[in-house]
């Protein structure tokens, strides 16, 4: 059976209780959203990073292509 906290003299401890709880819980959450978000942000950070590489080498071979 539940008991009440303002009954059993626990008023003033239980919302910390509570605060660690959720706190824990946001933790854990937060830890498994951020574990299935990395990958894509490594992916697309590659492929950022090949856009620019391309962007970059692209009017340089163009430039050598018109030289010959």
């Amino acid at each position: 059976m539940a008991t009440n906290p303002n009954v059993a003299g626990r008023l003033a401890l239980d919302p910390g209780a509570k605060a660690e709880f959720y706190e824990e819980d946001v933790t854990i959450r937060l830890t498994a959203v951020l574990a299935l978000i990395e990958p894509a942000i490594m992916i697309f950070m590659g492929v950022f990073v090949a856009f620019v590489l391309v962007a970059l080498y692209l009017p340089i071979f163009s430039l050598a292509d018109s030289l010959r």
